[in-house]
């Protein structure tokens, strides 16, 4: 008995080391701007274009250096930085940090995924809100999760100029951080490819709400959605509605769907109540009661292990699962716990 403890613990240490490892990893090569081997005013691993960008020592985030730019007229310039080694599916971390001095235009770190030969891949998407006017140092930050052709991350601060644009504005300490990897299921049919569906680990940017999973309620709805410890294992999600009209979700992005394909959608959930209406999952090209439709006085109480088959239609698109509750009053309150998605087989192939 005390030496399956033993092992029990070990195994607990070695794994919160694993996972301690993989987060405090930055993907960022001179991150901080620190370093300047060749002393040409450009850090390292970093580029540069427009003769009006500067590295100095005058303004830093931390450390001794930050990277600038001032803009004068209708100038265009940027720093930028490529990082490799992201995987397609794994969801990323960016954050960065700036200050502007009197900006009439704004300035704004973008971030760009990239294929295996470097070349973009997909639009630019924005690092956070602008730099605009003048701020003291302030993060900018998001989560992203990377495409399927996605190789590289080009990371890109710039000023965007206008006829009489002019101001400063300053950059330093940048990440790239791998918040979770692909699920298991991405490139393996048969295994799990829902993103956190323990409900275990935390947005970087919202450490209130679990990382790949978003609560979603209209304005007026005096629903609840809470992040919880009580669940089946662990952390779960939960909704509480108060009012017939009331309304809320907690859904998922799920990365992608194959068309014409069956799939199996797991989970566990209770009811704080044995008397009220089941709650809703949206799944593409439909939706289903659970546990029935209808008021109800049989809701569980107690942890239930829930499956549905469903086969998604040729057409179908970046969808979500979607969790809802809705029509229940008096404080009806629903827990969700351990959501997995598993592909079963092409539709064709299984007739």
């Amino acid at each position: 008995m005390k030496k399956g403890i033993f092992c029990l613990v070990a195994l607990f240490f070695i794994l919160s080391a694993i996972c301690s490892s993989a987060e405090n990893k930055n993907l960022i090569l001179n991150p901080d701007l620190e370093i300047d081997e060749n002393k040409d005013n450009v850090p390292d691993h970093w580029n540069k274009s427009g003769a009006n960008c500067f590295y100095t020592d005058e303004e830093k985030h931390s450390g001794k250096y930050s990277i600038g730019i001032k803009e004068e007229g209708n100038k265009t310039a940027y720093y930028a930085t490529d990082v490799r080694g992201i995987k397609p599916g794994g969801i990323y971390f960016i954050k960065g940090w700036g200050k502007s001095k009197e900006i009439k235009n704004y300035a704004r770190i973008w971030f760009y995924w990239l294929d295996k030969d470097g070349k973009f891949t997909g639009a630019e998407k924005p690092v956070g809100d602008r730099f605009t006017a003048t701020t003291e140092w302030e993060k900018r930050e998001v989560v992203a999760t990377a495409p399927k052709e996605a190789k590289g991350i080009r990371i890109l601060c710039a000023i965007y100029p206008g006829k009489d644009s002019s101001g400063t504005v300053w950059f330093d300490d940048f990440s790239v951080h791998e918040v979770l990897p692909p699920p298991e299921g991405f490139n393996s049919p048969g295994k799990n490819f829902m993103y956190n569906g323990g409900f275990e680990f935390p947005d970087p940017v919202n450490p209130e709400i679990p990382v790949a999973w978003l609560p979603s309620k209209p304005e007026n709805s005096k629903s609840i959605l809470k992040w919880e410890q009580n669940g089946f294992s662990g952390k779960c999600v939960s909704m509480e509605n108060f009012e017939a009209k009331d309304l809320c979700f907690w859904y998922s992005q799920i990365y992608e769907f194959k068309a014409e394909t069956f799939y199996t959608l797991t989970f566990y959930y209770r009811f704080n109540k044995k008397e009220g209406r089941p709650f809703l999952v949206f799944l593409p090209g439909g939706l289903k009661n659970i546990p029935g439709e209808g008021a109800r006085k049989d809701l569980p109480t107690d942890w239930v292990r829930h499956t549905i088959s469903f086969s998604t239609p040729s057409d179908v698109k970046p969808s979500r699962i979607s969790f809802s509750l809705n029509q229940n009053t008096q404080g009806q309150k629903l827990w969700i716990d351990q959501v997995e998605i598993i592909e079963a087989g092409n539709v064709h192939q299984i007739k």
